[in-house]
């Protein structure tokens, strides 16, 4: 989450960015270049200024450079509205419509050209439906502590154990069968917070990413900008690796996978790098260097090994080739959002993303074309079910889907700081069924 680191503290502000303008959601082929945010900025000033046509001329701009996303969909519907043209308004406000976003479509007075369209009012109401409940999943485990601010979840195939990290208590909490909590001693750095957990079964590791935050207890400014990926051993209970970055700037190293080789992926939330722990290497290694990725949170890795989905939380997915580093993005169309995701999890022809930056909050299977580089649709798996809050991270653990519920980053203000509610209710652990695998699509599909 920040997580999905994650960071939570950068997401806070991206976030902002993409509920008030979900042309942030924008993914292409190709990176971006560095002045789309202008371009965007250029489009809604001329918006406000009832230029119209220029209001247009820019989003098709970029459309060019970023591809076609929910968020310019909706954004193309207004500029149509506004011009006049019901029908082009009407085909855009559709395909976002197909996005499963909400909004006030209704009270938008940019398509008040339209208002006494009945196809316009459907649309209204299909939009107001997009937020009904679905999914929702049986409890694992609810947490005895409602102010611990939970981040990212595994579980040790071996004993069974799920191991979830704190950011606010700096703790990893290990999990009994009988449902006790172990904060595991010694492997969070003190005032430090725990924001991603990973085991590495075939080596008996857990790794842990770890960062000093004002978020967490007993955090001292001194140690502000550490961060640190820690190995920690399951047998002998102690650390035996801990790798920082290089500290020439703000990092924060959050969310992260571990691929069978052993090698370790970490997002640099902060900076927007990829970093990679190589089995027996004594330094992490930058794959993506800084300032390429939009606030990164979970990579995923696929199934052969070689290519990692990062999900940029203000833009969309990108795809890094675990060997070069080299990025492109995945594309998906006009009725899709593929912003606002903190942990993403390969599965098969197909990414189970947790999306706490849309609205809904939701869990969503994305179908995946052969290619592996186009997005062919979306299934909702959860969002509106009662206690969900805010959702951060899941483990695929066989054919089910366990995912935090209600983490608490609702709570987390401006200053960094978790508010304590009295009566708030604590973060759960839930489980939902997956189904089948999903099998790749026929070859050539997009």
């Amino acid at each position: 989450m920040a997580g999905g680191p994650v960071h939570r503290i950068r997401k806070l502000a991206v976030a902002a960015q993409v509920a008030a303008a979900c042309a942030l959601a924008c993914v292409s082929a190709r990176a971006a270049e560095p002045g789309w945010r202008d371009t965007y900025r250029a489009a809604m000033a001329a918006r406000a200024a009832h230029d119209i046509a220029g209001y247009h001329a820019h989003l098709v701009e970029l459309q060019h450079v970023l591809g076609e996303t929910a968020g310019l969909s909706y954004q193309l519907a207004r500029a149509e509205a506004l011009a006049g043209h019901r029908e082009a308004a009407l085909a855009h406000l559709s395909d976002y419509a197909a996005s499963g976003l909400v909004r006030d479509v209704g009270a938008d007075s940019d398509f008040v050209a339209c208002f006494a369209d009945t196809r316009f009012r459907a649309l209204v109401q299909r939009v107001r439906h997009n937020e009904d409940p679905c999914g929702g999943g049986a409890l694992v485990h609810r947490f005895a502590d409602a102010g611990c601010l939970t981040e990212d979840l595994t579980r040790d195939p071996a004993s069974g154990r799920w191991f979830v990290a704190s950011v606010r208590r700096g703790t990893v909490l290990e999990i009994g069968a009988a449902g006790a909590e172990t904060p595991l001693a010694g492997l969070v750095p003190a005032g430090w917070g725990a924001f991603a957990v990973r085991i590495d079964a075939p080596r008996r590791r857990l790794w842990a990413a770890v960062a000093a935050t004002a978020t967490s207890d007993g955090y001292a400014a001194a140690d502000s900008d550490r961060t640190a990926l820690i190995a920690w051993d399951l047998a002998s209970r102690r650390v035996v690796r801990r790798l920082e970055p290089p500290r020439d700037r703000k990092r924060l190293l959050g969310d992260m996978t571990v691929g069978p080789d052993g090698a370790g992926y970490v997002a640099d939330g902060t900076a927007g790098a990829l970093f990679v722990a190589r089995p027996g290497a004594d330094s992490l290694v930058a794959l993506v260097p800084d300032g390429v990725l939009d606030s990164p949170q979970t990579p995923a890795l696929a199934a052969d090994g070689r290519r990692l989905y990062v999900p940029e939380y203000g833009r969309g997915i990108a795809i890094v080739d675990a060997t070069t580093g080299t990025v492109s993005r995945l594309t998906g169309g006009p009725a899709l959002f593929l912003s606002g995701i903190d942990g993403l999890y390969a599965d098969g022809a197909s990414l189970i993303a947790v999306q706490n930056g849309a609205r809904p909050e939701r869990i969503v299977r994305l179908r995946l074309a052969a290619s592996g580089s186009h997005t062919l649709g979306w299934d909702c798996l959860v969002q509106g079910t009662a206690g969900l809050g805010e959702p951060t991270h899941a483990a695929i653990v066989g054919r089910d889907l366990v995912y935090i519920a209600n983490s608490g980053w609702d709570r987390v203000g401006d200053d960094q700081r978790m508010q304590d509610a009295p009566g708030a209710a604590p973060a759960e652990l839930r489980r939902i069924a997956l189904g089948p695998r999903p099998l790749a699509p026929v070859r050539g599909g997009r």
